[in-house]
């Protein structure tokens, strides 16, 4: 099975997001698990504008919200790798 969203918790500061390839946690052979905090997202739809708040949002704006924000860590974190690989794009 291709890895798939398994779980979302929306915390008090927080947003807790699970993917995986198999719902059992014991069978999963690739996951990516990641919580990030609540007040650093930006509607995903209006670009620079904070979420502000969550109880107002729906899941799917807030999930979006979310993967935005960690694809946004990602690919600072792959051009600072191939940065100091000296493959600087």
């Amino acid at each position: 099975m291709p890895m798939q969203l398994i779980e979302t918790k929306v915390l008090a500061a927080a947003i807790h997001m699970r993917f995986a390839d198999h719902d059992d946690a014991t069978k999963a052979q690739q996951w990516i698990d990641f919580q990030l905090p609540l007040d650093q997202l930006q509607d995903p739809l209006a670009g620079e504008v904070a979420l502000g708040e969550i109880a107002a949002r729906q899941l799917g704006v807030i999930q979006a919200a979310a993967l935005r924000y960690a694809r946004g860590l990602i690919v600072e974190e792959s051009q600072r790798l191939l940065v100091l690989a000296g493959r600087a794009p």
